[in-house]
């Protein structure tokens, strides 16, 4: 039987296959991955509008954090909003400081983020235009109890007692 040569047609085939996703690799993981890190900025933000009311100081932080992607970002590229409690979540509260509370925080944190700009590819000079528009992230801002996870407790507060 004769041996089939070293450099043959799939041999080719495969080194081609491999050039070619490396060079993908190497000109659109820079462009897409601080993109893709957004998500996660925006889910520590609204996990920070949980226990920060002021708008403003959750904006300012958000741009903090955003600074870590290397993106040219401002506040302009970005609505933050809070959904209230409907009318009849807001009656089912027992108390008035309850309902201040839910006012203040809301119920669930809606991020808006949008991104246009042009990139040079590397090696063929072709422009590569993103325009990046992801469906709003939305994100829970109820309180959590025990009850929600069938654990029944009276209090969720750790009680201490000197002995």
């Amino acid at each position: 039987m004769k041996k089939p040569k070293r450099l043959n047609s799939f041999t080719i085939s495969l080194i081609i296959f491999a050039i070619i996703m490396a060079y993908l690799g190497y000109a659109f993981i820079p462009i897409y991955w601080p993109l893709i890190r957004m998500k996660g900025i925006q889910r520590s933000t609204c996990a920070f509008a949980a226990q920060e009311y002021d708008d403003q100081v959750i904006m300012k932080r958000h741009l903090k954090d955003v600074k870590r992607t290397g993106l040219n970002l401002s506040k302009d590229n970005f609505l933050f909003e809070r959904v209230s409690y409907s009318d009849e979540e807001f009656e089912a509260m027992k108390t008035e400081a309850l309902r201040d509370w839910g006012r203040k925080r809301g119920k669930t944190c809606r991020f808006h983020f949008s991104y246009a700009n042009t990139y040079l590819l590397p090696l063929l000079d072709i422009e590569w235009k993103v325009d990046w528009n992801p469906s709003p992230l939305e994100q829970s801002l109820e309180a959590q109890s025990y009850d929600d996870i069938g654990i029944n407790v009276d209090c969720t507060c750790a009680r201490l007692e000197a002995r």
